[in-house]
């Protein structure tokens, strides 16, 4: 990984910047718990709690995506539901698209 990114910063002729933590692509994302963890800790709430507000905000969501096919939280996200007719190659489905909001994606 370290030679591709020299490689990568000779040709854009840059100079490597010391101290630089590289996040591999492979990290693993957050498991289900560990994002209950997480948020018990920044809002000191109970886990079965904050596990009943995920499973409420899931099928919130899920109605929300059959009823209108739009679902938005303010400043986080927005998921919508796209319809993909058939063809003769596949049968018809439904994709299911997450947006950032703008003030996230600047953010990041």
């Amino acid at each position: 990984m370290q030679e591709w990114t020299t490689r990568c910063l000779k040709m854009l002729k840059l100079e490597p910047i010391a101290n630089v933590v590289i996040v591999a692509q492979n990290y693993p994302p957050m498991m289900e718990a560990e994002v209950v963890g997480a948020i018990t800790e920044q809002t000191d709430l109970p886990p079965m709690q904050v596990e009943a507000v995920l499973v409420a905000l899931g099928n919130l969501a899920s109605l929300e995506l059959k009823e209108i096919g739009i679902f938005t939280i303010r400043k986080l996200f927005t998921l919508k539901l796209k319809h993909k007719p058939p063809t003769k190659a596949r049968p018809a489905k439904n994709i299911i698209k997450a947006y950032p909001s703008k003030a996230r994606s600047y953010s990041i």
